[in-house]
């Protein structure tokens, strides 16, 4: 189960956050986020989000199935979202040749396709392909009482947007200090209305 905290940034906010804190940043992680679904957008409709991650540095890549839990597990702060999650690591190869079309993504063997496979009709698995890909470079922070919180630059279909994410299991005592780090950076705090796999599907849809 992910349960994560997310805030809206601007482009100002972002690059502030990243200069003012550089010396808490661990790391910085080049993302590449491949969404599959099939040419009618079926998982979109049943708010399933089935991506393949690739990693540089080091290289490697994930395949990940989201979708919501019971109506009663996602209840806590407005920023707060909560989505059953599934990963896997593949081999590289094996994502080059996903993302070149050589093998479907539905045809391996792993927790998430298993998952999948029991959510949906065999029939429309058959269908599922890559639809696109949103990119994100990452800055991870470690901040003291709040912990590893990541900043995110991210584009998709040539549109920009910034925001920053905690995974937390303590999401009002986080959800509480976070935003009083916010203000006191002098930034008003806004929940994210949307997560990556939804902003990707309304691009998409603008196309």
């Amino acid at each position: 189960m992910e349960r994560e905290l997310r805030y809206q940034l601007s482009q100002l906010e972002y690059q502030n956050l990243l200069n003012s804190f550089k010396f808490f940043a661990q790391q910085t992680k080049h993302l590449k986020n491949f969404y599959f679904d099939d040419p009618g957008l079926s998982l979109r409709r049943r708010r399933i989000s089935l991506r393949l991650r690739t990693i540089k540095h080091p290289k490697r890549a994930v395949v990940t199935l989201k979708y919501p839990p019971h109506e009663e597990l996602r209840r806590g702060p407005i920023a707060l979202k909560v989505r059953n999650e599934f990963e896997a690591p593949i081999a590289i190869e094996t994502a080059s040749k996903i993302l070149r079309r050589r093998t479907r993504i539905c045809d391996l063997r792993i927790q998430p396709i298993r998952i999948l496979r029991e959510l949906l009709p065999s029939k429309d698995l058959t269908r599922i392909g890559l639809q696109g890909s949103l990119e994100t470079v990452r800055s991870v922070l470690n901040l003291p009482f709040i912990g590893a919180l990541e900043l995110d630059r991210c584009k998709v279909f040539g549109t920009r947007f910034y925001e920053l994410e905690v995974e937390t299991q303590m999401e009002k005592i986080t959800d509480r200090r976070l935003r009083a780090w916010l203000k006191y950076c002098g930034i008003r705090p806004l929940p994210s209305r949307m997560s990556k796999s939804a902003r990707f599907y309304e691009e998409l849809g603008a196309r």
